[in-house]
């Protein structure tokens, strides 16, 4: 376990945790999280008299976790991961309100993974996988309105999955020699 700290209201922690309880087979487990308050305040020059005094509140925050998890029992493994950050920033954008606190952007990813590798003798292995993979993305852009003190709010949202799998098969041939076949495939649904 580990426990860090700094300014602007920065902090991480991290645990993990790993056993062994028989000859192949093991396990490992990790997560972190993280967050800062970042600056309370930025200033910019450029917004000053424009309506503003130049100075942007809150707009420096951040937020972030992951997880691993590994899984080895004999001649299968699993893997699995995840991991999200969301993170607040001035607007970015023409047109969009600067100093809105609410402007954001989150990243999402995760997998899964399950292989098989097995050696029959000194001359044959073989190996075997599937797999599950997802982004997500979500933002938010508020845009000046019409009118002073109003706001337009735009929601951005990207996904992505992917699964697949493969086979492989090495062969040793006259104790030099390696001949290799397989085959993988891939599939992205729409989502």
């Amino acid at each position: 376990v580990t426990l860090d700290g700094g300014s602007l209201g920065t902090f991480r922690a991290r645990a993990s945790w790993g056993k062994q309880w028989a000859r192949h087979k093991e396990i490992l487990i990790s997560g972190t999280g993280m967050g800062s308050q970042g600056q309370s305040s930025l200033f910019f020059p450029e917004l000053q008299g424009q309506g503003s005094d130049g100075f942007i509140h809150d707009a420096d925050r951040e937020r972030a976790g992951n997880m691993f998890v590994n899984l080895h029992i004999g001649d299968f493994t699993l893997q699995a991961a995840g991991a999200s950050r969301r993170k607040y920033f001035p607007g970015l954008y023409l047109g969009q309100d600067f100093v809105d606190p609410r402007n954001y952007g989150q990243d999402s990813r995760g997998y899964v993974d399950l292989s098989y590798n097995r050696s029959f003798n000194e001359t044959l292995d073989v190996t075997a996988r599937v797999y599950l993979d997802r982004y997500q993305f979500d933002g938010l852009n508020p845009y000046l309105g019409a009118n002073p003190g109003e706001s337009v709010v735009s929601r951005e949202f990207a996904n992505g999955a992917w699964w697949g799998g493969e086979f492989v098969v090495n062969k040793r041939v006259l104790s030099r020699n390696l001949i290799t076949a397989g085959a993988d495939f891939r599939l992205s649904p729409i989502i």
